[in-house]
């Protein structure tokens, strides 16, 4: 942050000892002269005036410590009473109904799902995985049987592995 604030500044210092810089690069041409006699002894007024009311209202912006009462105010004042309702009569009555309400409701049902699913995944589908696996591991034995080094060997059981897929393609409708 400081950086960015150091070249922001940089940059007013920039344009405004050589405001030619900023004047050439905008889209239409400027006739305007900042440094006349009458701009700058406007600016310097404004500048003046406005550090003297600072001056003189320095005392007004000490801060007072006192209690503001805002919006808010309505807020708290309700959320006191808010309060001693539910850490009362709504906390026992949430652990006890709702509590049960919920264990039968939500959470066993939930956590009985959950087991299943987790069974149904251990069981089929970790079965189901492994029988793939086991059933790549032996076709790949079988073409590790197959494998000569000759190119003429492959292009024959590509073309045939072609002609298998076209009777297929042409007779299975």
């Amino acid at each position: 942050m400081l950086v960015a604030m150091g070249l922001a500044a940089a940059a007013c210092i920039l344009i405004g000892v050589f405001p030619g810089l900023l004047y050439e690069r905008l889209p239409n041409p400027v006739d305007f002269v900042p440094y006349t006699l009458q701009h700058v002894t406007s600016t310097l007024g404004m500048l003046g005036f406005t550090a003297l009311g600072f001056f003189l209202l320095l005392k007004q912006l000490d801060p007072v410590p006192t209690i503001s009462l805002d919006t808010d105010w309505f807020y708290r004042r309700g959320a006191t009473g808010l309060l001693t309702l539910v850490r009362g009569p709504l906390a026992r009555l949430e652990y006890g109904f709702v509590g049960e309400i919920y264990e039968f409701v939500i959470r066993r049902p939930v956590l009985g799902a959950a087991n299943f699913f987790r069974k149904l995944d251990s069981f089929v589908v970790d079965s189901a995985i492994v029988g793939v696996g086991r059933s790549t591991q032996n076709l790949s034995q079988v073409l590790r049987s197959m494998v000569s080094g000759n190119p003429q060997h492959y292009g024959l059981i590509m073309a045939a592995g072609v002609v298998a897929l076209l009777a297929v393609a042409i007779f299975v409708r």
